[in-house]
């Protein structure tokens, strides 16, 4: 069944329904951070209603897992085939998350109903990869039915061009929720370093931990505060094992005022990862003038120049990553001026304002092509 949009009232048309299919907000992880972010508050317009939400994914046991799956695609495939949805906006990682969504990208094809995939993952690349030759055809037949492709950064652009001919990708940035004006942070005893994200190998939290001993020696009142799921009982047990054990704090998963509470408190943002898309974390501190000390791989080169708003470690350098991070701690000026201009950068260029305008327009050129 093809979706005849021309034979549409032209209020139809205009009104532009847009429905966006991905983890419920509410879930841990880095793309339902990005939909919240998105959604949450999105301006609705006469002519543009504000898109809504279709959750294919929540956190819980297998069998709610499986629930919310099969609910989803069951009210996906009514909504397209009865013509209540215009354009679907679809958000995919790699590994499961690539696999449940290919089937929405699919039948949105087989159903006439123009798609916009937004590609997400860091790990997206060794995935690919990982898949023999017929894997490797079913990803590249699944992308080409995407009408556009969203990546987050031009180096992931390049990467894609490999895998999606149908047109050019398209670079829309992670938004950034961004206070118009920052508060003073609290009095504490010594300086605060916070990393946010999943706790293990891959965000360089074990590399963050190495390099404890060292920043100890000159700052002995530093405080390492870690929030974010994943590998938190081996590095709790790693902590209480250590001498330092009791300068380090985990959070658990933060979001909300939490979150805010746990930026306000840091002096250095920490995300030393082997892999990422343009993680929210990071553009998150950078809006709130924390000075940060990351990695370049992924986007992370387009949001942060070496020096300038940042400091660039190479991933598993661990005596670089505690040399920059001693750096700015004996630097209290030097912090400070980084974190101001990565403030600026992100309200330049992630603000959400911003980030939403460019969807909304890519959205209405889909709508026009179609």
């Amino acid at each position: 069944m093809t979706i005849d949009t021309a034979a549409r009232p032209l209020s139809a048309r205009r009104a532009r329904r847009v429905l966006v299919l991905g983890p419920d907000p509410v879930a841990q992880g880095g793309v339902a951070a990005v939909i919240g972010t998105l959604l949450d508050g999105w301006p609705a317009e006469e002519d543009a209603p504000a898109p809504r939400l279709l959750a294919t994914a929540v956190d819980g046991g297998k069998g709610r897992k499986l629930g919310a799956g099969l609910s989803a695609l069951a009210r996906f495939v009514g909504l397209a085939a009865t013509r209540r949805v215009d354009l679907a906006h679809i958000h995919f990682a790699a590994k499961a998350s690539f696999y449940r969504k290919s089937v929405f990208i699919l039948l949105a094809a087989a159903l006439g109903l123009p798609v916009v995939g937004h590609a997400h993952s860091g790990l997206f690349p060794g995935f690919y990869r990982s898949r023999g030759a017929l894997g490797r055809a079913y990803v590249r037949l699944v992308l080409n039915r995407l009408d556009r492709l969203v990546v987050l950064s031009e180096e992931w652009s390049a990467f894609y061009r490999g895998l999606y001919s149908r047109s050019e990708p398209v670079v829309v940035p992670n938004p950034a929720a961004i206070p118009e004006r920052l508060e003073s942070p609290p009095a504490k005893a010594g300086p605060v370093l916070l990393s946010l994200g999943r706790l293990g190998k891959g965000k360089g939290t074990y590399d963050i931990l190495a390099a404890i001993p060292a920043i100890l020696e000159r700052h002995s009142n530093a405080e390492f505060h870690f929030g974010g799921d994943g590998e938190v009982e081996e590095v709790r047990r790693l902590a209480a094992s250590a001498p330092w054990g009791d300068r380090v704090r985990l959070l658990g998963w933060v979001s909300g005022a939490g979150k805010e509470a746990a930026l306000r408190d840091a002096d250095v943002f920490l995300l030393p990862s082997y892999a990422e898309g343009l993680p929210m974390a990071l553009l998150e501190a950078m809006g709130h003038g924390i000075p940060v000390v990351t990695t370049p791989v992924g986007g992370i080169p387009q949001a942060v120049s070496d020096g300038v708003n940042g400091v660039l470690v190479p991933p598993g350098d661990v005596g670089a990553l505690t040399t920059a991070i001693l750096g700015l701690l004996d630097d209290p000026e030097r912090a400070a001026a980084m974190g101001a201009a990565g403030r600026r950068t992100a309200i330049e260029r992630y603000d959400l304002g911003r980030i939403r305008a460019r969807l909304s327009a890519l959205y209405d050129e889909v709508l026009r092509r179609r």
